[in-house]
């Protein structure tokens, strides 16, 4: 006889024929060390063996052995007091005798088998700290109408250069410059092309049959005076066309000129600012306290709990701007809550609208930059409306750049004067303000330039293109304009790996180039 595997798990016993006799298996609770029972059942081998492999000796001696001697005597041992079990093979009667009496003794851990193995409990791990959930940001929402199709407003007291400025910049003869206040009544819309060296640069690449650029809606405004607010000089008409627009340019005038009256009675850019600013927050106010006086009706009424609620929650966000507004400040410059936005935006309120300051200046000052008036205007906007951009421009000096037959014509006299056209700069500007960006689209047949908002997924700048691209977007082939420029060519871009596909969560990039691939619209 020898011991083939001696173990914590197994023992095999084979005779010297390699006759495999009936085995005992040892399951230990604990396995990481050899049990001392192991020892004494290899001084026990031969009488075991001999036992289980006489089938006379085992009933002979089986009827004698009292089950007490088993329960309470060796086999209940220290030793044998384990959350284990013995299991034995079934080949005789006498083998099921013994493993009957081995097994009698009730454990809590059940019997192996490939049906039923054995369970292993993991330790439990202690004085482990989890990381610190991350706080949930909440996802900023602009003031404002959301879409790509925002429109600019020029604003202004009367006589300050609005309408000859709307017609410079449009290129139109819409709208009614003249020198008394009130020429214009009605609002002028017209489309100014959007200057980008971008398109331009893509157009002679590609030399399509068709050119599209991207376009900014501008609107001439009747002009304010002092009271528009309670209605003087046809004020609330021309205060509800600037409710309509999504943006303000607002011209200041800092030229002296004796032939053009100021309603006011002379030039003081300081206090045209202050006119401005106070009719459009007390107009806000009024509009404020009215959605108050119609949320306070609601909130009267009653209902449910949670629409109640709603109703109080909203109403106290509403007195809350008005407190804004009665303090003196512009809604565009509060930190406002998502929630707190989802309210502004429905009021169309005027101080929500984002401003651009256009000072208008005389050509000489323009030419030469220095006006007399430019410190203090600075100083109001750094107080009053700090981070709103500012803009010198000479509306005379580009109504006369118009007057010449070419673009060619015109730029040689912009390098004679030495002073270049602020027209490119206030329409980007504006863009800029209105979070507007672009994409392209390009090939033999057109190379069209899309508007869209900042941050917009490529789902929805697909939906730009066509409704449907949106509904069954698959994916976007993207490509970088500065990537195409500095390569050259769409096919060296994709040696270079540059060119990239992208899924639904792409965040489309301003000056992206797009290839949008849909599936088939559903009819």
């Amino acid at each position: 006889m020898r011991l083939v595997a001696l173990g914590p798990n197994a023992f095999n016993f084979n005779n010297s024929n390699n006759l495999v006799l009936p085995h005992l298996y040892l399951h230990l609770h604990h396995q990481s060390t050899v049990h001392p029972v192991i020892p004494l059942l290899v001084i026990l081998k031969p009488i075991i063996v001999t036992f289980i492999t006489s089938p006379s000796l085992v009933s002979s001696v089986l009827p004698s052995l009292s089950s007490s001697f088993l329960h309470n005597g060796f086999f209940s041992s220290p030793l044998f007091s384990l959350p284990s079990l013995f299991s034995l093979p079934i080949s005789s009667s006498s083998h099921r005798s013994l493993r009957r009496l081995l097994l009698h003794r009730h454990h809590p851990f059940p019997s192996p088998s490939p049906s039923n193995p054995r369970r292993h409990y993991a330790k439990a791990r202690r004085n482990i700290k989890m990381p610190p959930k991350k706080a949930a940001q909440e996802e900023k929402i602009p003031l404002g109408r959301p879409g790509n199709n925002l429109k600019s407003g020029i604003v202004g007291l009367a006589n300050v250069g609005k309408s000859t400025l709307f017609q410079a910049i449009t290129k139109c003869s819409l709208g009614n410059p003249a020198n008394f206040p009130y020429a214009t009544i009605d609002p002028e819309e017209a489309r100014v092309i959007v200057p980008d060296a971008r398109f331009d640069w893509l157009c002679q690449k590609y030399k399509p049959k068709s050119q599209v650029p991207a376009n900014l809606t501008v609107y001439d405004i009747a002009g304010l005076t002092r009271g528009s607010s309670t209605g003087a000089g046809l004020g609330n008409a021309f205060l509800s066309h600037i409710r309509a627009v999504d943006a303000i340019f607002q011209v200041v005038r800092c030229f002296d000129d004796a032939e053009i009256i100021h309603v006011e009675g002379d030039v003081n850019p300081v206090r045209d600012l202050d006119i401005i600013s106070e009719e459009l927050r007390l107009k806000d106010i009024e509009f404020v306290e009215k959605a108050l006086e119609n949320q306070k009706k609601k909130t009267r009424m009653g209902g449910q709990s949670l629409e109640l609620k709603k109703a109080k929650l909203e109403q106290d966000m509403i007195e809350k701007i008005l407190a804004w507004l009665k303090d003196g400040k512009d809604v565009r410059k509060g930190d406002w809550s998502p929630k707190e936005v989802e309210v502004i935006n429905p009021l169309f309120l005027l101080t929500a609208k984002p401003v651009v300051y256009l000072v208008n200046l005389s050509e000489k000052d323009f030419v030469r930059k220095k006006n007399k008036h430019l410190p203090k205007v600075a100083e109001w906007i750094k107080e009053h409306s700090a981070g709103d951009p500012v803009i010198p421009i000479s509306v005379s000096y580009e109504e006369r750049l118009t007057r010449f037959e070419s673009e060619e014509a015109a730029a040689e006299e912009q390098k004679k004067v030495g002073a270049d056209s602020a027209l490119p700069k206030i329409i980007t500007q504006m863009r800029k303000t209105l979070q507007l960006g672009s994409f392209f689209t390009t090939g033999a047949d057109e190379v069209r330039q899309w508007t869209i908002r900042i941050g917009t997924k490529a789902p929805q700048a697909a939906g730009v293109i066509h409704t449907d691209f949106e509904k069954t977007f698959i994916q976007a082939v993207v490509c970088s304009f500065d990537s195409l420029k500095e390569l050259g060519d769409e096919a060296e871009v994709k040696a270079k790996g540059k060119m990239m596909t992208k899924g639904k969560e792409y965040v489309v990039e301003d000056g992206d180039i797009l290839l949008i691939k849909a599936g088939a619209a559903k009819g």
